[in-house]
């Protein structure tokens, strides 16, 4: 086929698509041609249709087939031998799908129906096999033909074909068929419509062509997953402008030996965006960054967000202020201008938290954040307000978050978050277990306290003492668990095996693992025996369940037949 015939053939074929149909793998019977058939055959095809929908797709074929047989002249045999080949294509039998499929296109080429997917699905059993070319062939006949284009899967069909002109460096030309898609599908088939018009956007971004961009934002009406309404002006749209920078920035990657291209590209954008949005924060900012990358010119840069935020900072806006924080990360001598902005007589609990995370987070500026931290007003904070101060500096800084937990009204809450802190995050023995003993005389927290102390003289490897802990805990199956682990550590095969036993025995949802796990122990000891009888014995009593197969593939590992016998007894 020619390129032009081929051009001519993808316009047609999006233009014709059918609006009723919706995207799926699947052909069906129509619900008017099932209540065509008679009783003996709509229950025929309709038992083979159930099997199909299993998965069993061995068993529907030989169901597809006997319709076939029984019901030679029922409307329903191009159906049924569609099914025939999706059967087979299904199992991954693709070169005698294509056999099946082309028996449609022999004996019922006029029943579009089922023709046409035939067609589609041979093209995606050759491309499925390596075979692009053979693909592209199937398609572009389906493409070509008048009846055939105007079924639902020709869509996936196109995309394909348009793919493949990108391939063949017919890239200006592909666009101008994904932009026909994405306009023909927007409401009939919205996945392809997407991927259609995604790829012309990122196209036209890329190419620094801002006019045809708009242009098409216009036609498909906005870039939304859903079409919606665009006004008559759309370089004054904000919504428009929100995704193009978006755009601008999703293709805005190039390589190290592509720094002139870079620099024209974020020149061409930035010039595009001037003169607008003035009072939009980000839009400007975006400007400001694009001028950088084009020119590099920091201090113009640093001047621009400096205007920006004279000509248009208010009274009070405490969160303008943290914004430039943020904006100026990198430039320590900018962050404490604009930190010393702040009122902090006059800012919340929440604008504080932000200023700080800001600081520690974004700009890992750590002394301003150490001195912001001085700034809360613990006399007005609540002990919630003090948890959530706690989640900001987790991870980042022990006395600061020990500082904050010693406050706390509830003194018993407050140490039982350092506990956790200690537990969770550090691991650090020294100063967890001493809060352990303050709090397991406290109801509402000493089940997580024993706990706690069990997991810290876990970790110090003091595995008797921590196996008490757990136990005091009672929190099973969770302190169960852990004391296997210590028994294993200890070298203890019979007390781990017993545990794992109670487990299995009295948490139903734990049984299988508990079971599995029972195998593991004996098989790191070296107890050949015991463990392949364990593994066998997850294999009889868990059959259905995820730890079987690992059961299956242990023992299959260790050269050992599956099956029952003697050795395969319950402990």
């Amino acid at each position: 086929m020619t390129a032009a015939r081929l051009s001519l053939s993808l316009l047609t074929l999006a233009a014709s698509l059918n609006a009723n149909h919706h995207v799926t793998e699947e052909v069906n019977l129509s619900s008017a041609d099932f209540k065509r058939l008679t009783e003996f055959e709509a229950h025929s095809i309709g038992k083979a249709d159930k099997v199909f929908a299993k998965g069993d797709y061995k068993t529907a074929f030989a169901e597809y087939e006997a319709f076939i047989l029984e019901y030679g002249e029922s409307r329903a045999v191009p159906y049924a031998i569609l099914r025939k080949g999706r059967c087979l294509q299904r199992r991954n039998k693709r070169f005698q799908a294509v056999k099946i499929y082309q028996e449609i296109l022999d004996y019922f080429p006029n029943h579009v129906h089922f023709a046409a997917p035939a067609v589609y699905y041979i093209g995606q059993c050759h491309w499925l096999n390596g075979e692009p070319q053979k693909a592209f062939k199937a398609w572009a006949k389906m493409a070509q033909d008048k009846e055939y284009s105007k079924h639902f899967l020709a869509a996936g069909a196109l995309n394909k074909l348009a793919d493949n002109m990108i391939k063949l460096e017919q890239v200006a030309q592909a666009m101008k068929y994904f932009r026909q898609i994405a306009v023909n599908f927007r409401t009939s088939n919205a996945g392809a419509a997407k991927y259609a018009r995604e790829r012309v956007a990122n196209y036209y971004t890329r190419q620094m062509q801002e006019e045809e961009l708009r242009s098409l934002y216009i036609e498909v009406k906005s870039f939304e997953d859903r079409p919606q309404g665009v006004g008559s002006d759309t370089k004054k749209d904000n919504r428009y402008w929100f995704r193009v920078r978006e755009l601008i920035q999703r293709n805005g990657h190039f390589g190290e030996v592509q720094l002139s291209q870079r620099k024209r590209y974020y020149a061409y954008w930035a010039k595009a965006m001037g003169g607008k949005f003035d009072s939009w924060d980000d839009f400007q900012f975006d400007i400001a960054r694009f001028q950088l990358y084009a020119n590099g010119n920091r201090d113009a840069w640093i001047k621009r967000l400096d205007d920006q935020f004279a000509r248009h900072q208010k009274p009070g806006d405490t969160a303008r202020i943290i914004k430039w924080i943020g904006w100026f990360k990198g430039h320590k001598s900018k962050v404490q201008e604009y930190y010393q902005k702040l009122d902090f007589g006059k800012m919340s609990f929440h604008e504080i938290r932000t200023t700080l995370e800001t600081l520690w987070s974004h700009c890992r500026e750590y002394t301003i954040a150490k001195a912001c931290y001085q700034k809360f007003k613990w006399d007005r904070m609540s002990d919630k307000e003090k948890e959530h101060l706690t989640q900001t500096l987790w991870g980042k800084d022990a006395g600061l978050l020990k500082d904050t937990c010693m406050r706390f009204e509830d003194k018993p809450r407050g140490l039982s978050i350092l506990l956790r802190f200690y537990t969770e995050g550090r691991k650090d023995a020294k100063n967890g277990l001493p809060l352990t003993d303050k709090l397991v005389g406290e109801p509402k927290y000493a089940q997580d306290a024993y706990f706690s102390r069990g997991e810290l003289l876990h970790h110090s490897g003091r595995f008797k003492e921590a196996i008490v802990a757990y136990q005091q805990a009672d929190n099973p199956p969770k302190n169960l668990w852990r004391v296997v682990e210590c028994y294993k550590k200890m070298g203890d095969v019979k007390r781990a095996v017993n545990q794992l036993l109670e487990i299995e025995n009295f948490f139903k949802r734990e049984s299988p693992e508990a079971a599995l796990q029972i195998g593991h122990v004996y098989k790191s000891a070296g107890l050949k025996k015991q463990c392949v009888s364990a593994y066998r014995k997850v294999l009889r009593k868990y059959r259905k369940s995820g730890q079987s197969s690992t059961a299956h593939e242990a023992l299959e590992a260790m050269g050992e037949r599956i099956g029952g016998g003697t050795d395969a007894e319950d402990n």
